[in-house]
């Protein structure tokens, strides 16, 4: 939020508001901010195990083939069945995007794919939709919401 960005800017428009008050603002501004850094700091080390999967997976391919690989990762999904397919999702983009993620994601990733997927896209917004693409545009949202939305919310215990 930086002091260049007003944080509660009403404060200073009480009638003989004191310095404690001004104080408490100043110091819940200086916790937002460290929130709005550790965000940052958590995307950017999420960046660093996306590449590291990347890297691991060349070393991996080196040394195995790509029927070893394969065997192996049907072997993982029989003994740890985490791995889910999404086939609920109606939509083509947003089952691609929710398959790119490792049940993970950060905040920030989940709205990422709620733009890359389209979630809402303009058209919804431009003219009055149908019935038919209301009804999709419903099924879009409550899939995003069901499979990273709520996922977030939980981990993040937001209630």
């Amino acid at each position: 939020m930086s002091n260049n960005t007003p944080f509660m800017p009403w404060i200073d428009h009480l009638y003989e508001v004191g310095d404690k008050i001004r104080a408490e603002r100043t110091r819940l501004r200086d916790s937002a901010d460290m929130a709005l850094e550790l965000e940052r700091k958590a995307a950017a080390l999420r960046a660093l195990v996306e590449k590291g999967k990347a890297d691991l997976l060349t070393k991996v391919m080196k040394n195995w083939t790509l029927a070893d690989i394969q065997g192996a990762s049907e072997a993982a999904a029989r003994h740890h069945p985490v791995r889910r397919t999404f086939d609920d999702v109606e939509d083509g983009a947003l089952r691609e995007c929710l398959r790119t993620l490792d049940g993970r994601h950060l905040a920030s990733e989940a709205l990422q794919v709620f733009q890359d997927a389209g979630v809402i896209r303009e058209q919804d917004l431009q003219a009055v939709p149908d019935e038919q693409a209301l009804a999709q545009l419903a099924a879009r949202v409550l899939a995003w919401w069901r499979h990273l939305g709520q996922p977030v919310c939980d981990r993040l215990a937001i209630k």
